[in-house]
């Protein structure tokens, strides 16, 4: 192999890498997103079920 090939190759693979590392991050960011939106609906659903519950009832039929 050419040393120009091996530099091409080279840099080819470090682009790769960059790539992949890039690709990570953001899915750890939407992974922490996710797992804030289950969290937060968790602990403000039964709150927000009530409040419509309370709601409903008021309203007359």
């Amino acid at each position: 192999m050419r040393s120009s090939d091996r530099k091409e190759v080279s840099r080819l693979l470090s682009y790769a890498g960059e790539r992949g590392q890039g690709l990570v991050k953001y899915a750890l960011i939407l992974l922490l997103v996710v797992l804030v939106v289950i969290a937060v609906v968790t602990l403000l659903g039964p709150i927000v079920g009530n409040m419509f519950s309370k709601v409903n009832s008021k309203i007359p039929q």
